[in-house]
């Protein structure tokens, strides 16, 4: 089955240091295109990430989103106060208070307001090593979740392809089962027309000459190695869609060639039902080549 490029994946882990959630998202792209979003303390990690989903997935732009909420010892740990210079202040605003005969009670808001690094907030750096061992694990079951969700849409946009070569197929034998009818209608119509121009003057015909006019059309306008063409490109773009590897590109281009192929057999035969046919076909593989651009 193929595998559609757009999808999205979630997971969740978390361990002493907190908690990390990874989000993954992708959409249609010719190339593989990473990006990674991450807090500033682990944006060294960023190589990392990219490096694991290259592993995992070969087409597609890809956004890898992760969160990392620190635990609530590694919040307390990462809070410092000042009880010293409290004190300090404390007893400073009691000898004003007593100085200037004060009834105001003294509250902790008196007391930071006086400074703004009596409690502080700093930013530590987890060791990255023991942060990248939890990480990686979150991370393959974000884009493990995503190619599941992709996997899932291949499979619509593989019935849909399948479908879609079925209907040229039919249309292809309908064109083949006209060709003889063509050839002959055109005889016939020569004929007539040779003979109402001829008539009053009640010339012979020739025959033979009538024939070979008629032989050389059907060179001209044979198309029986083109319809051999098509129906190989249609096996092989079903072999393709079946086989559900890295095909985008393959599949592209023998619709590419299709087109080409029924192109030329519409100029050919300058028929009216096989040009009739001819446009279904062509609709068919533009909607081929429209769901291609969303597989992998």
């Amino acid at each position: 089955m193929l595998k559609s490029m757009t999808g999205y994946g979630r997971a969740e882990r978390i361990d002493k240091s907190g908690a990390f959630i990874v989000e993954a998202r992708s959409l249609n792209h010719k190339f593989l295109d990473i990006s990674v979003r991450l807090p500033e303390t682990l944006s060294a990690l960023e190589e990392e990430i990219k490096t694991e989903v290259r592993r995992l997935v070969r087409r597609g732009k890809l956004t890898v989103s992760v969160v990392f909420k620190p635990s609530e010892r590694a919040l307390a740990e990462s809070i410092q106060c000042d009880m010293a210079a409290i004190r300090q202040i404390h007893n400073l605003l009691v000898k004003i208070k007593k100085a200037l005969r004060l009834e105001d009670e003294i509250v902790l808001a008196d007391i930071l307001a006086l400074s703004n690094s009596l409690i502080t907030y700093s930013k530590t750096t987890p060791d990255t090593k023991k942060v990248w061992t939890v990480l990686k694990k979150t991370v393959q079951e974000a884009v493990k979740a995503l190619i599941a969700m992709r996997e899932k849409e291949g499979e619509a946009l593989t019935r849909d392809i399948i479908n879609h070569c079925s209907t040229v197929a039919r249309r292809l034998q309908s064109i083949e089962s006209r060709t003889d009818v063509v050839t002959r209608s055109y005889k016939a119509r020569l004929q007539q027309r040779i003979r109402e121009l001829h008539e009053p003057k009640r010339l012979v015909l020739d025959e033979g000459r009538i024939e070979t006019e008629c032989a050389l059309l059907a060179r001209n306008s044979d198309i029986s190695e083109e319809v051999v063409r098509l129906k190989s490109h249609i096996a092989g773009l079903e072999e393709f869609v079946r086989q559900g590897k890295e095909v985008g590109r393959q599949i592209d281009f023998l619709a590419q060639e299709m087109t080409r192929e029924i192109n030329t057999i519409c100029q050919k035969a300058n028929d009216y039902s096989i040009s009739r046919s001819g446009i279904t076909i062509k609709s068919a593989i533009e909607k081929i080549r429209e769901q291609v651009q969303n597989v992998e």
